[in-house]
């Protein structure tokens, strides 16, 4: 099945190597990036923003599978927090209507149980992992041999001059 998916960073790097293996699998992709992609778009500035929504949409015909947001910038930039947070928030917030309706999913803990619904609410009868106590493994017994290097490797007492005795 063909699914349609938009990339921000299409055009470099991991955006680039995504598109091309989902290519590769036949699906449709629409790349964004500011050169050699099909929307040619600044994510940090809010014109841009509305810019990729507003193509990504007639593109697209309003309908996407996925959004990757892959574009970003790195160093310690205003530019890179308008790219890499803004960017991909706006993109996400902007094509959600044109992406299906799905129900949440969170992943269970155990390998054997069926994947559960996200509610409001844990089970009582389950407790998850987050509030299931630790149990760290019990602590060993050292050997002789790793008590006796233990013992040798203290530090010598200063010298009476005050200085630590060399080596």
């Amino acid at each position: 099945m063909s699914r349609t998916y938009l990339i921000t960073g299409a055009a470099s790097g991991i955006g680039k190597a995504t598109a091309a293996g989902l290519k590769e699998q036949g699906h449709t992709v629409i790349g964004a990036d500011l050169k050699d992609a099909d929307i040619v778009v600044d994510l940090a500035t809010p014109d841009g923003r509305a810019h990729l929504v507003q193509q990504a949409d007639e593109l697209s015909g309003g309908r996407l599978d996925a959004v990757i947001a892959g574009a970003g910038l790195a160093g310690f930039d205003p530019r890179a927090v308008s790219v890499n947070y803004f960017g991909a928030v706006a993109t996400l917030e902007g094509l959600r209507p044109c992406c299906p309706p799905v129900q949440p999913r969170v992943p269970s803990s155990s390998p054997r149980s069926p994947p559960s619904t996200l509610t409001t609410r844990p089970s009582p009868t389950r407790r998850s992992a987050v509030t299931r106590k630790r149990r760290w493994p019990p602590l060993r017994r050292r050997s002789t041999g790793e008590r006796a290097m233990r013992s040798t490797a203290r530090p010598r007492p200063p010298s009476p001059d005050g200085y630590a005795a060399p080596p």
